[in-house]
């Protein structure tokens, strides 16, 4: 009888062991999961300041042709350019390293 009802209250213990360990690893995961949301959020910011500063870097080095093209005045593209040149390179770097 003493070994079943060790068996018995081992289980019971298991399984509150269990129970902790994966309501503790839910919250970690959830933990994680919006550290790494935060951290893209921030990266992406910091990517779009930096692709606005070369925007307009190059904006100021060639106003005049600017100027005179549609898709790359300020307020009609230069920002979309320098965008989607950047992600078409980082397409690129990926697919190169074998990621797509």
């Amino acid at each position: 009888m003493g070994a079943i009802a060790n068996q018995f209250g081992g289980d019971i213990a298991q399984r509150g062991v269990d129970a902790i360990t994966a309501a503790w690893a839910e919250e970690e995961g959830n933990r994680i999961g919006e550290k790494a949301t935060e951290d893209r959020k921030a990266n992406h910011e910091e990517r779009n300041l930096q692709l606005r500063a070369i925007a307009d870097h190059w904006y100021a080095e060639n106003t005049e042709w600017a100027e005179e093209e549609k898709d790359f005045s300020p307020d009609r593209g230069v920002y979309t350019q320098i965008r989607d040149a950047a992600d078409r390179g980082n397409d690129k770097v990926n697919a190169v390293g074998g990621e797509k």
